[in-house]
């Protein structure tokens, strides 16, 4: 299998149904499936939005992203429900970032961006 490029961006996106369940081991599982095959990639889109579960979802994700992905420039979380922790992962394994995209990414804390500012020079 040839080696993927350089460039590839991915986009993820994970909705719970009316029922509060979703597919969460499949999903992170996914993500870090892809994180190992496209090791090279340089941008990045995860939206992982539901009830409170959701938090322990998208932070796992974040994690597989933040150690599978170490030449991420670019990083969108947009609607995502990414706390503080998975700011720490972030900024600990992806020090090249120029562009993070947080819309709507309620659940993180002055103490999280710091943690991105410190960790992200480039942004």
């Amino acid at each position: 299998m040839p080696d993927p490029p350089s460039w590839f961006d991915i986009h993820l996106k994970m909705v719970q149904n009316a029922a509060g369940t979703a597919e969460v081991p499949v999903f992170v599982a996914a993500v870090q499936a892809i994180t190992d095959r496209f090791r090279s990639t340089r941008a990045f889109g995860l939206t992982i939005r539901g009830r409170a579960m959701v938090k322990s979802v998208a932070d796992a994700c974040v994690n597989a992203v933040a150690a599978g992905c170490p030449n991420l420039t670019s990083l969108d979380l947009n609607r995502c429900s990414v706390t503080d922790a998975g700011f720490e992962k972030i900024a600990a394994g992806c020090p090249s970032l120029t562009s993070l995209y947080l819309g709507f990414c309620d659940l993180v804390t002055d103490a999280g961006v710091e943690k991105i500012a410190a960790g992200c020079p480039n942004l």
